[in-house]
C-alpha cells in the first residue's frame, strides 16, 4: 500500500535546452543529480511529518535508486520496512485515529521537489559542462605544447 504521486515540471523548457547542449553522458549524470537532491529533501520533509512513537518509522524512510525494466530510472521515497506502517495503517495498534501524514507530506512539499530537480540539473549541466571544457583546454594545451 503505497502513495504515488504524479506531478509536471514547471520550467522544463530551460532544463531541457541545457541538456541538449550537452553530450548524453553529462546530461545523465545531471538529471540524476537534480532527481536524488530532491528525493533527499522529500525524504527529510517525510521524516519530518511521520508520527513519532518510538522512531521506526521516521527511520524506515529511505529513498533508492529503482531501475525499470524499460531502461529508465527512478527514485523512489517511502518505506521500504513496511511492517511498523502496517500496524499503524490497519489500526491493530492501540492508539490515536489515522492521520494520512504521508499524502500531506508529499502535497505539502511537491513544488519545492520540482524547483529542486529543475534548479540542481541545471547547476550539474553547467558543473559538468565547465569540467568537459578544462579537460579539452588542458588536452589542447598538450597537444598544441603550450
Amino acid at each position: 500500500m503505497t502513495d504515488k504521486a504524479k506531478f509536471e515540471l514547471v520550467g522544463v523548457k530551460q532544463l531541457i535546452d541545457a541538456l541538449r547542449a550537452v553530450g548524453p553522458g553529462v546530461a545523465k549524470r545531471a538529471g540524476k543529480t537534480g532527481v536524488r537532491k530532491a528525493a533527499v529533501k522529500m525524504r527529510t520533509h517525510m521524516r519530518q511529518s511521520a508520527p513519532r512513537i518510538n522512531g521506526n518509522l521516521r527511520k524506515s524512510l529511505k529513498y533508492k535508486a529503482v531501475r525499470r525494466r524499460d531502461g529508465t530510472a527512478v527514485y523512489r521515497v517511502g518505506l521500504f520496512d513496511r511492517w511498523y506502517y502496517k500496524t499503524l495503517d490497519m489500526e491493530t495498534r492501540r492508539g490515536p485515529p489515522m492521520n494520512p501524514w504521508m499524502l500531506k507530506a508529499i502535497d505539502r512539499n511537491i513544488d519545492e521537489s520540482q524547483r529542486i530537480i529543475i534548479t540542481e540539473s541545471i547547476k550539474a549541466v553547467n558543473f559538468e559542462a565547465g569540467k568537459q571544457y578544462a579537460k579539452n583546454k588542458a588536452a589542447m594545451r598538450g597537444l598544441v605544447g603550450i
